[in-house]
C-alpha cells in the first residue's frame, strides 16, 4: 500500500515523525510533503511544498 501523507502550508513535524518512526519497518510505502517543517523523514522520501501535485500523486497511486 502507498500513501501520501500531505500537511499544505502548515508545519506537522510531530505527525511526519511519528509516521516515519512508527512505520519505519511496514510493508506501506509513505511519501511526505512536509511544506516547511524542520523535520525531514529519513525511513521515506518527501518533498517540501508544491503546486504540482499531480505527478507525485500518480506515482504513490
Amino acid at each position: 500500500m502507498k500513501i501520501l501523507v500531505t500537511v499544505g502550508t502548515t508545519r506537522f513535524d510531530s505527525l511526519i515523525k511519528y509516521i516515519d518512526e512508527t512505520f519505519a519497518d511496514s510493508a506501506i510505502e509513505f511519501t511526505f510533503q512536509i511544506a516547511d517543517g524542520k523535520y525531514e523523514p529519513i525511513n521515506f522520501p518527501f518533498l517540501l511544498l508544491t503546486l504540482k501535485l499531480t505527478p507525485i500523486i500518480m506515482k504513490v497511486i
